[in-house]
């Protein structure tokens, strides 16, 4: 009984079921009966209207076409980071705080040929003249608008600002910012690069890892050059020492700005003319005007190859890419208009449907238009991935398309058209409604993706596609019903307006004309695709063993691609974006045969002064062990860290330890503060800062002089010495582990630090001051940090 029972109540459930679901289909039967009715009587005004509103769903393209581009984002970090991700808080930070949104423009020098050792003094004296060219005299007057604003720039009025020189206020050096300069080793402050070396000798200094120029690189200072970053390729002998490389890498950082700000125009255009200057296969023609494109400006080198990976050369790529998309989509359009178009027409006097074809190939256009007009419109921006759409829309269109046509042919030719249109639109709804609402909802649920390109691309899907299926039953449908009342009154289909009606007698026409001459090629009532599907695929479908051979192939199928979906790897890389012939494959050849091994940089950032009092000896024991676990992590390079706060207190102790002083300067043995030498009769301090407060300057910065041209410092004296952990003076000569700056002067003397010493000029940009005047005074130096990095 409790079976019979269970068997009941499941039958009484299935019938409840089908119940509704035969409820929801008449339902909708029943509005799309009634909608195509409406259609059927007036499929004038709904073309008419449905056409109205497309063009005003698509104004924001249409604004494009004048001039006014849509909002396009092609920034790696902005398409597939997470935006709520903490690294993209940290990042925010990071920018406003260090101001390091830069454009980023690498050299790789290589000898030439290929495969050469550049650690020589003539590849050495190549890479200086080419950056004293580009530095010097490599400007741009005009870019992809005309004239830039403010007249012509050179390196120095577009790059990323510093507010110290390289290697000091002396050098002649732009005020730009640089890191890892690969001729730091060989550079002297004041401008002076020492080229003239043995190969043995540039050897030394690289494996060294320490610069010629002691007041850049102390003998007791543990500062080194990070040789890996900047040589690549190489070489190394069995005891581990370098025996040469295979390329050097330069940066030329530009200000970054905003898209329509003048400054951006004048930084892009300056780039192009670097692109220029080292060969026009790297650039598009007529980017910019300038000393290179006048031929102002010549590089030639015998002795090295250059290859330059500028910020705007992967865009370009991408751009050339994008173009090369927007033909395929063309001829993806072309080749499914012509599908449609083959299968809409026939050799027949009346039932050809060519015109009618092209109507839902327009009415796919028009969803296309719509998805990134009234998209862009919301506030979202295109992206790369977003050119894939049109074809996905295209095809959703098209197949609702045949489904409408074959409710269409289904009904009975005899009833008046407008029956017709609402017989296959009851029918036909149900089935593209089902369809396109199940699309909808995937993209719908895709628009939630932690990925921005996946989810703005979603959301551009989902509003074309609601677009392509509102087109489909209002647009292409009233053309559908325009070409029933042509059917009806035997109208040709080329031009039904002109062409009077085909007489009973033709049985066949190729549009208007050749009447009953193309009985060899006309079809069956039913098509040859339907008649060779029903004639000779289902029947051999049917056998058993075909059965048995297509479930074989089906699992076959499926395990082998179970097997590779089980070996695929997650990875990126910007070659797989640009063109295998481009020029820029080249750089990505140097970048992966000779820098392949080299990590990504880090930088880990510190509270301002309001937060954290760098000052205190408890701040300075943190900062310190901060470095050594850094330093320590098996994730970071050794000997990559750079941190100001070691060299700083290397700056301060150095002034207690004795120092051999070269004969020129008198010789003998001293504390660094108490050196002096002669010069006539006037006795000098071999190391004013050790006993001065800093030099003073105007407000430019510029370092004012006395009468015999020295540096003018503060009134002093102003002393330099360490203390204990308790605060109390140490003795000079002390240990640095045990010794910290006196947390009276720290800020007094920090801002001094990086102000005079060449070496603190180089880590100037590792310390934002709440202050960022070019000169400050003590009261701005008392307010202290917004914050710091180490790197």
């Amino acid at each position: 009984d409790a079976v019979f029972a269970l068997a009941g109540g499941a039958r009484r459930m299935a019938g409840l079921q089908q119940r509704a679901s035969h409820a929801v289909q008449r339902t909708f039967y029943k509005t799309f009966y009634a909608w195509g009715s409406f259609v059927g009587r007036r499929p004038i005004l709904v073309i008419l209207i449905s056409t109205i509103l497309a063009f005003a769903a698509s104004a924001r393209l249409l604004m494009s076409f004048g001039g006014d581009a849509l909002p396009y984002e092609n920034e790696q970090d902005k398409l597939w980071v997470p935006q709520t991700a903490q690294a993209v808080d940290d990042k925010s930070m990071y920018d406003a705080i260090f101001n390091s949104t830069v454009r980023r423009n690498t050299i790789y020098f290589t000898t030439q040929p290929l495969g050469g050792n550049v650690l020589t003094s003539s590849v050495l004296k190549e890479v200086r003249r080419f950056d004293a060219m580009v530095t010097a005299n490599l400007n741009a007057s005009e870019g992809t608008d005309g004239a830039l604003e403010g007249g012509t720039v050179r390196y120095e009025d577009v790059c990323a600002q510093s507010l110290q020189r390289f290697g000091g206020a002396d050098s002649a050096a732009p005020s730009c910012l640089i890191f890892g300069h690969p001729l730091e080793l060989f550079y002297r402050v004041g401008g002076e690069f020492v080229l003239d070396w043995t190969d043995a000798e540039i050897l030394a200094v690289v494996n060294s890892g320490k610069g010629i120029d002691e007041r850049l690189y102390p003998a007791d200072s543990n500062r080194t050059f990070n040789v890996e970053a900047t040589f690549g390729g190489l070489e190394y002998d069995e005891a581990g020492t370098i025996t040469g490389a295979k390329a050097i890498l330069l940066t030329y950082s530009l200000a970054q700005f905003p898209e329509g700000d003048a400054r951006r125009d004048a930084a892009l255009a300056w780039e192009d003319q670097l692109n220029l200057l080292i060969g026009d296969q790297w650039t598009d023609e007529g980017l910019s005007v300038g000393s290179a494109s006048a031929a102002q400006v010549v590089w030639s080198s015998p002795t090295v190859n250059i290859y330059p990976q500028t910020e705007g050369a992967i865009s370009r790529e991408l751009g050339s890419n994008i173009r090369g998309d927007i033909i395929l989509i063309n001829i993806g359009f072309v080749l499914i208009g012509g599908y449609a178009l083959l299968v809409f027409f026939k050799f027949h006097p009346t039932r050809s449907r060519a015109l009618l074809a092209i109507s839902g190939i327009v009415s796919c256009a028009f969803s296309v238009g719509v998805a990134y007009g009234f998209s862009t419109l919301l506030g979202f921006e295109v992206n790369p991935v977003i050119t894939v759409l049109p074809f996905i829309l295209l095809g959703i269109g098209v197949d609702d398309m045949f489904v409408l046509v074959n409710e269409l042919d289904a009904t009975d030719p005899k009833k008046p058209p407008a029956e017709r249109i609402a017989l296959a639109m009851g029918h036909a709804g149900v089935a593209i409604t089902i369809t396109s609402v199940t699309d909808l909802f995937a993209f719908a649920l895709g628009t939630t993706s932690q990925l921005p390109a996946l989810a703005t691309f979603c959301v551009f899907a989902a509003i074309g596609i609601t677009a392509d299926f509102l087109l489909q039953i209002s647009f292409f449908a009233g053309w559908m019903a325009l070409d029933a009342y042509r059917e009806a009154k035997a109208k040709p289909d080329c031009c039904p307006c002109c062409v009077p009606s085909m007489p009973d007698h033709v049985a066949t026409s190729c549009f208007c004309c050749a009447k009953n001459s193309c009985g060899l090629v006309a079809g069956p009532p039913e098509g040859r695709l339907r008649r060779a599907l029903s004639n000779w695929y289902a029947p051999a479908l049917s056998k058993k063993p075909v059965k048995v051979a297509v479930i074989v192939v089906a699992v076959a199928w499926a395990g082998i691609s179970g097997w590779c979906a089980s070996n695929l790897k997650q990875d990126f890389q910007f070659r797989w974006f640009v063109n295998d012939d481009a020029e820029l494959q080249k750089v990505f050849d140097v970048q992966d045969n000779y820098y392949g091994q080299n990590s990504p940089p880090v930088n880990i950032i510190t509270p301002g002064s309001a937060a954290f009092d760098y000052s205190t000896i408890d701040a300075q024991m943190k900062m310190n062990a901060l470095g050594a676990a850094v330093e320590a992590n098996v994730w970071i390079e050794a000997g990559s860290v750079t941190a100001w706060q070691s060299r700083f207190h290397e700056w301060v102790w150095q002034c207690g330890q004795t120092t051999e002083l070269p004969a020129a300067l008198g010789g003998g043995i001293c504390v660094r503060r108490d050196c002096t030498y002669t010069v006539g009769a006037s006795t000098l301090l071999v190391y004013p800062y050790c006993s001065l407060p800093k030099v003073l300057r105007d407000a430019g910065g510029t370092p004012l002089l006395d009468g015999s041209g020295r540096e003018l410092h503060g009134p002093g004296p102003n002393n330099k010495f360490m203390v204990d952990a308790s605060g109390a003076p140490l003795p000079d000569g002390a240990p640095l582990a045990a010794a910290f700056v006196p947390p009276g002067s720290f800020y007094a003397w920090l801002d001094q630090f990086v102000a005079d010493s060449p070496l603190g000029q180089l880590s100037a940009s590792e310390v934002v001051w709440l202050d960022t005047s070019a000169v400050r005074d003590a009261a701005a130096v008392a307010e202290g940090g917004r914050a710091t990095r180490l790197r």
